[in-house]
């Protein structure tokens, strides 16, 4: 291996098989995820494709995780930083050394399904120059598990239709992208903690460029491992996203009770709608959602407490800091 240094100062070490250029570049992206992050990598490593193909690793934090991803896939380019990247950095920094005509991504709690790949870039040679997958439950096959998945990707189910999708709609994500999509893209947003696939889709639907919702491309996501840890994943997410849409100036200066009647028009829309989507879309699996309907309520009355207790939490801050 060779190493040398990207522009924002990232060690890295390129895989030693590289005199083919790939057909496509995957970058598995984590955080501290030393857990997880082998059954990400192994998850793509193990796909039987005909076309040539890359693993670009990218990891920051100090858990282990380079040391480990170095010593297990040696034959991998790796990326390593141990200060934090951000999403969007991380998926720069795969970006820089990728040389894939198209690159896809993949987060580091998550695997690959065994036909993630073939079928990518079977939608890209359709003539789609931008791919969304569709998210499966990894496990635990729990209620708890598949309410947070229905809150979190009813509408990327496997069961939703392939078709053309234009953000805001949520089913462009997970996206692959090809050399010209990319070109004209150009760099994910570093700044953002939350939505930098979001942000590239606006600008995606903006340049005029399609994006392929294609559910038999399936990333399995990892659920909670019970109730409370559901509930607390979903209470932090509430938060960080309120911090991302700056709510407190809609907090500010909103009365007790405009306060309780917007929590609960906001609960009763945000159940209803994930109910409703995943009702289309798990026509195979319908009881499933009935069982999980409880912590679904549960779960969103969770992150809408999260996201009200942060706008809170941020009014007052406004309000000491002063015009």
């Amino acid at each position: 291996m060779t190493a040398r240094e990207l522009p924002f100062a990232h060690t890295v070490e390129l895989g030693a098989h590289r005199a083919q250029p790939p057909a496509i570049s995957i970058v598995v992206m984590g955080y501290n995820n030393r857990q997880t992050i082998s059954d990400a990598v192994g998850s793509i490593l193990v796909q039987s494709v005909s076309d040539p193909f890359e693993v670009i690793v990218v990891t920051s934090g100090d858990d282990g995780s380079a040391t480990l991803v170095r010593r297990r896939f040696p034959e991998i380019t790796l990326v390593a930083s141990e200060s934090r990247l951000l999403p969007g950095a991380a998926r720069n920094a795969g970006l820089a050394v990728a040389r894939g005509h198209v690159v896809a991504f993949l987060a580091g709690d998550c695997v690959a399904d065994e036909c993630w790949i073939s079928r990518r870039l079977d939608a890209h040679r359709a003539g789609y120059r931008a791919v969304a997958s569709a998210v499966t439950l990894a496990g635990p096959n729990r209620p708890w598990a598949w309410a947070n998945h229905y809150i979190m990707f009813s509408a990327r189910l496997p069961g939703r239709p392939s078709g053309v999708v234009k953000y805001p709609d949520p089913a462009a994500h997970g996206l692959s992208l090809d050399q010209g999509a990319r070109e004209k893209l150009g760099p994910f947003d570093q700044s953002l903690r939350i939505g930098e696939d979001s942000e590239a889709g606006r600008r995606l639907r903006d340049l005029g460029i399609d994006i392929w919702f294609e559910p038999s491309v399936q990333t399995c996501h990892w659920g909670p491992s019970g109730t409370v840890a559901m509930l607390r994943d979903r209470y932090h997410r509430g938060a960080r996203q309120s911090r991302h849409e700056q709510v407190h100036v809609d907090v500010l200066g909103t009365s007790g009770v405009g306060l309780v009647r917007g929590f609960a028009r906001r609960l009763r829309y945000k159940v209803r709608w994930t109910v409703e989507t995943s009702w289309r879309y798990e026509q195979r699996h319908r009881m499933r959602l009935i069982v999980s309907l409880p912590w679904i309520v549960a779960g969103r009355i969770a992150g809408l407490a999260g996201y009200y207790m942060e706008g809170s939490r941020l009014s007052r801050r406004r309000r000491q800091a002063g015009p």
